[in-house]
C-alpha cells in the first residue's frame, strides 16, 4: 500500500493581481491626459452640433440634443487666467493712420524721385500719430533771415500740395540758428523762429 502524499494546494496571495495594479495606473494616466487635451481644446459649438447630429444618425436617434457648451474660442478650463486683450481701435483711427503711412510714403517717394539732391537734408518719418518733415541744418534758411531760399520753393510747393491731399492739422515749428542774434530786425531767436514758422 501506498502512503498518503501529501499535496500542498498553491498559496493563494492576498489581494489583487499584480497586472491589475499596473493596469489601474495606466486608466489613471489615459484619463489624466484626455482631461489634459479637453483644457487645451477649444469648443466649437457650430462643429459640436454637427458631429453630435452625425452621430444621432448613425445611431438612429430620433431626438433633440440640448448642447451646453462653451462659445466659440473660449478655453473651457482656466478662462479667468487669460490675459486681458488690447481695445481694438475704431475704424476712424485706423483709416486715420493709414492715411498718415500713405502721406509719409507719398513725400518719400516725391524726395526720392523729385529732389535726390535734396534727400540727406530732409527726413520724413510716418508715425503711428503724426508725419513728421524735418529739414536738417541751414537747408531752408540763410542764417540770420528769415526768408525761405529759393532752391526750396519747389520742394515746399510739392510737400504743400500732398499734405492737401490728406485731412488732418497740420503744425509748422519754426527753428532759430544756433549763434545768438545781438540786434537785427529780429531782435532774438526766439523772434527769428516765429518768422520763420510764418513763413
Amino acid at each position: 500500500m501506498s502512503l498518503p502524499v501529501d499535496i500542498e494546494s498553491p498559496v493563494l496571495e492576498e489581494g489583487a493581481p499584480a497586472w491589475v495594479v499596473t493596469f489601474g495606473d495606466l486608466m489613471s494616466l489615459l484619463l489624466c491626459f484626455f482631461v489634459l487635451l479637453l483644457s487645451f481644446s477649444e469648443m466649437d459649438k457650430a462643429k459640436y452640433k454637427e458631429v453630435a447630429g452625425s452621430l444621432a444618425k448613425a445611431f438612429g436617434v430620433q431626438r433633440k440634443i440640448k448642447a451646453y457648451e462653451a462659445p466659440k474660442g473660449i478655453k473651457m478650463i482656466s478662462r479667468d487666467f487669460d490675459q486681458e486683450l488690447i481695445p481694438a481701435r475704431p475704424r476712424e483711427e485706423f483709416i486715420a493712420m493709414q492715411q498718415r503711412e500713405q502721406i509719409g510714403m507719398a513725400l518719400k517717394n516725391e524726395i526720392e524721385t523729385g529732389f535726390k539732391d535734396m534727400q540727406d537734408l530732409i527726413q520724413v518719418e510716418a508715425g503711428e500719430k503724426e508725419v513728421t518733415i524735418r529739414l536738417m541744418g541751414e537747408t531752408a534758411f540763410d542764417s540770420g533771415k528769415a526768408d525761405i531760399k529759393a532752391q526750396m520753393v519747389p520742394l515746399l510747393l510739392k510737400i504743400g500740395s500732398v499734405l492737401a491731399e490728406g485731412k488732418g492739422e497740420v503744425i509748422i515749428a519754426g527753428h532759430t540758428d544756433n549763434i545768438p542774434l545781438n540786434g537785427g530786425p529780429y531782435g532774438s531767436n526766439l523772434k527769428l523762429s516765429i518768422a520763420r514758422a510764418a513763413t
